[in-house]
């Protein structure tokens, strides 16, 4: 996150973190762990100097774009697709 940092610190661009979950859990639980996620990064970032009007983050539980679906036919969950809908989405916007 340190190259992260020094590249948006040479200019006036911001960022916009986006948490995502796997379907696992209630949807409230969903949201909430998105939102820690994306607050995680964030926290980190301005520790690292980024200032906070250029860092925005939300979380969206596990309605985003990019998703995959990680459920099985019967419904249980699938180890690995689960594991890659668990992130945070980074989105530069130039400023």
């Amino acid at each position: 996150m340190t190259k992260l940092v020094a590249l948006l610190g040479q200019g006036s661009s911001t960022v916009d973190l986006v948490g995502t979950t796997s379907s696992a859990g209630t949807e409230q639980g969903r949201l909430s762990l998105s939102r820690d996620r994306a607050e995680a990064v964030e926290t980190v970032l301005r520790e690292l100097g980024l200032p906070q009007a250029r860092i925005s983050s939300k979380g969206v539980g596990d309605t985003w774009p990019s998703r995959r679906p990680d459920r099985g036919p019967d419904g249980e969950l699938l180890p690995g697709p689960a594991a890659q809908n668990r992130s945070v989405v980074v989105r530069i916007s130039c400023g």
